[in-house]
């Protein structure tokens, strides 16, 4: 007996946007309004601390050239930074991301937009998230 399966797949190009630019010179502006929100589910205990942010000035005006937002943690004694996601910019005027892999402590999450060249922004900070 033969089993017929209808599959479906899709791929994101992240360059597709990028033949109507015109620079990549000056590392872009960064996101703006870049906060954190500690959500508890319903038995009151920690389920995700959610980032939002408002897009770089630079995504859609100016150089237009900003194609990426990373989205980072660190403990907020910490030095070093943990990329939890990498969002493609694709119009919005705001984003936001999820970090469910909660662990306890102090922590601090910032956006950096990022363009085709690849340049940074400086990163934007949140304030401290405490997580017991």
């Amino acid at each position: 007996m033969d089993v017929v399966r209808t599959t479906s797949m899709s791929t994101k190009l992240l360059n597709a946007g990028l033949l109507g630019q015109s620079t990549c010179g000056s590392p872009p502006l960064p996101a703006r309004n870049v906060a954190a929100a500690l959500e508890l589910d319903a038995g009151g205990a920690p389920s995700v601390v959610r980032v939002t942010w408002d897009a770089s000035l630079e995504e859609t005006a100016g150089e237009k050239d900003v194609s990426l937002y990373l989205v980072q943690r660190r403990p907020t004694a910490g030095l070093v930074w943990e990329t939890l996601s990498n969002l493609p910019a694709n119009g919005s005027a705001s984003y936001s991301a999820d970090d469910r892999a909660l662990a306890s402590g102090s922590w601090t999450y910032a956006v950096v937009a990022q363009d085709c060249s690849p340049a940074n922004s400086t990163p934007v900070l949140t304030f401290s998230i405490v997580i017991p």
